[in-house]
């Protein structure tokens, strides 16, 4: 069974509509109905659009992981590029490097403030 016809068919069968299922999962109810009508291009990145399915399938009552294989598999059977890549953004590994950085002496201070501490209360017996 098609994807989307097992998702609709799912959604019907436990008498839920697009709009209650998009309101317990707290996506639009667009991203739904694109989910049910094979419309892969109204999601940014594969990423989200398995966001979108194991969100739905969860508040459809449906196992997430099983959701996820299927909508894979469907994925399979497209043309390449129907999700785009993820979007990066430029400059964002520098800004991982830099708070990395920043973080690491204040982690070396933690340290040494500790081993000083315990050192202290070693030596002062």
């Amino acid at each position: 069974m098609i994807f989307r016809a097992w998702l609709r068919r799912s959604r019907v069968l436990r008498e839920l509509s697009a709009e209650e299922v998009a309101a317990a999962t707290r996506l639009p109810a667009r991203l739904l109905h694109a989910l049910e009508s094979d419309d892969a291009q109204a999601f940014p990145d594969r990423a989200y659009a398995l966001h979108a399915v194991r969100a739905s399938a969860a508040a459809i009552g449906l196992d997430a992981d099983d959701a996820a294989l299927r909508f894979e598999e469907w994925l399979a059977t497209q043309p390449l590029g129907t999700l785009p890549p993820p979007v990066r953004q430029p400059g964002t590994a520098r800004r991982i490097l830099r708070t990395a950085r920043a973080v690491q002496p204040t982690a070396w201070a933690v340290v040494g403030a500790t081993l000083l501490a315990c050192a202290l209360l070693l030596f002062a017996r």
